[in-house]
């Protein structure tokens, strides 16, 4: 944890991300879009421990970034099912409610919604409109569960949420 709280290297929300792959409320994350710092994120991923790959995505605006996985068979299974991966599959395996992921799918009503909190701030996104006061439970608990196996990680993210809405004008 102390390495992982230490980086120079991620930004909070990626060691979010990695916090909750090691919480085991994710199974996959992503690091570094774009690859700007891809050496130094491959060695924090080694010194981690935590299994990687670079992935990519062509067309007109071609972008590159490092996949994570919480263990090699998640890995393995991104790669293998890269191009067929449904929104269901991949919502699950990075870590967001059942109706979350079929409000993000359009399945059933999407709610677009601003982060009210720093855990909405650093866990959410696209919410669905008939289960979103569940959806922001079940988040606020995950970030429960993030304060108490870091503080020092829920601070960083605490502050970083306070400059987002100092810089768009919320109190």
């Amino acid at each position: 944890m102390r390495a992982l709280e230490a980086s120079t290297v991620l930004s909070v929300g990626e060691k979010i991300e990695l916090l909750l792959l090691f919480l085991h409320k994710k199974w996959a994350a992503e690091v570094d879009v774009g690859l700007s710092r891809k050496d130094a994120s491959i060695a924090e991923l080694e010194r981690l421990g935590l299994p990687w790959r670079i992935d990519s995505r062509n067309g007109a605006s071609p972008e590159s970034w490092v996949q994570v996985g919480a263990n090699q068979a998640v890995l393995d299974y991104l790669k293998e099912r890269r191009d067929q991966l449904s929104e269901m599959e991949a919502g699950m395996l990075y870590g967001f409610p059942l109706t979350h992921v079929l409000g993000f799918s359009g399945l059933i009503h999407e709610k677009v919604a601003p982060p009210v909190d720093t855990a909405t701030y650093m866990l959410a996104g696209v919410y669905s409109h008939n289960f979103y006061t569940q959806e922001v439970a079940h988040f606020r608990q995950i970030w429960r569960e993030v304060e108490k196996a870091s503080p020092a990680l829920a601070k960083q993210s605490e502050e970083r949420y306070g400059k987002m809405r100092a810089k768009f004008g919320k109190t």
